[in-house]
């Protein structure tokens, strides 16, 4: 998983919510009249073979919000 327009995947740490939890990232400042928050986020394939051979993927991701 990539931010949106970057290169170098972000790194990963524990699943916590823990304020100082590993890697974690400042997303926005609380809206006090609410409303949505966009987070853009792409997933890419990374080659882990010489040879790439025709198949079928499947891929699952995590991700823990912590509200502070």
């Amino acid at each position: 998983m990539f931010r949106s327009g970057e290169t170098t995947p972000p790194g990963l740490g524990p699943d916590s919510s823990a304020k100082g939890n590993t890697n974690q990232r400042y997303v926005c400042r609380s809206r006090a009249s609410g409303g949505n928050v966009n987070i853009p986020l792409a997933a890419k394939y990374v080659k882990t073979e010489p040879t790439i051979k025709p198949g079928s993927v499947s891929a699952r991701s995590t991700v823990t919000f912590s509200y502070q």
